[in-house]
């Protein structure tokens, strides 16, 4: 990683855990697979070779939760904070960002061509009301082929209603390297309930069925609202069962417990956990950088201001 990366912030490097809790930490998931070795290698950030790719719940932006909109001061906050937001984003001058938590398609493009400016690109969700999902791109680097929100035929189903957050799938093209590739934004039900449970892991069983039918290389990120191993946020129910168990991907995200002493991706005290991941199928394991370590970065800001959770993020090197 480039020494600028780390005066920024702080970054955490976390162990990949893949298709089971008894995998073996000490290999990569090249290995696992048995795919060839594949040097990847990216200089900077500002390299058109390296493309780095993120998820973050920016928590109920801009408006913020229902009950705080009635402060005297309230418009003035939401200035503020759209501003501190994309400080934050500009800063680590991520080529796509899938987002969770928008309030309202029209407003959020508003944020992004006002605020990121005009390199940026967005394209949200009709549903989850105003906890949207977006996926936010380059467009100088990159080129949107084609979009759509999944399971729409669903929308009389309780999972997939207005309120449950459609994930959202966008299909790029690299420009320089002529490769194309899919990103699919999640958010899923949250909540530790045995009814939430439920939702999720249909949720996951749905997506898990899905992926297995793209025809491109893809990457699955976002809130999944569960840790990975064992049973998870549910005290019965393993949610992720399904993803664990699918051929040719993996994680890049894990446990909190292998990483460093409390690190997490969702930081509201007293709950702490590593509820944001990152899952990619095998043609793009290659493309990671660092080469071969297989690895994602939590950026740890801390700052309830932006957000209660912290991104997760991955560099590709598409060359």
């Amino acid at each position: 990683m480039p020494t600028d990366h780390f005066l920024r912030l702080t970054v955490f490097r976390i162990t990949v855990f893949c298709f089971s809790a008894t995998a073996i930490f000490s290999q990569t998931v090249a290995d696992l697979l048995g795919l060839p070795e594949k040097k990847a290698f990216c200089t900077n950030r500002t390299s058109d070779d390296c493309l780095q790719i993120a998820t973050f719940n920016i928590e109920w932006f801009p408006l913020g939760r229902p009950e705080n909109r009635k402060d005297i001061d309230h418009a003035l906050k939401v200035a503020e904070r759209q501003k501190t937001v994309a400080d934050f984003i500009l800063q680590q001058d991520w080529e796509i960002i899938a987002v969770q938590e928008v309030q309202g398609g029209g407003t959020f493009r508003r944020f992004v061509k006002n605020y990121l400016g005009e390199s940026y690109r967005s394209i949200s969700t009709i549903s989850g009301r105003q906890q949207r999902i977006a996926i936010v791109w380059k467009h100088d680097l990159l080129q949107l082929i084609s979009s759509k929100e999944l399971f729409s035929d669903k929308k009389n189903a309780p999972y997939y209603d207005r309120t449950n957050r459609r994930p959202l799938q966008a299909n790029f093209l690299h420009k320089k390297s002529g490769r194309q590739f899919s990103v699919i934004a999640v958010h899923f039900k949250s909540n530790g309930q045995d009814t939430s449970c439920e939702k999720r892991r249909t949720q996951v069983n749905d997506l898990s069925r899905y992926v297995q039918t793209v025809d491109l290389p893809w990457l699955l990120l976002g809130d999944f609202n569960d840790v990975i191993a064992g049973n998870g946020i549910c005290s019965r129910i393993d949610t992720m069962t399904a993803f664990e168990q699918l051929p040719q991907a993996g994680f890049l995200t894990s446990e909190e417990n292998i990483h460093p002493p409390g690190t997490a991706t969702y930081f509201l005290k007293p709950y702490r956990s590593v509820i944001d991941h990152i899952l990619i199928s095998d043609q793009l394991l290659p493309d990671l950088f660092p080469a071969q370590s297989h690895r994602a970065f939590v950026l740890e800001h801390n700052d309830r201001k932006i957000s209660d959770h912290n991104p997760v993020e991955i560099w590709l090197h598409f060359r």
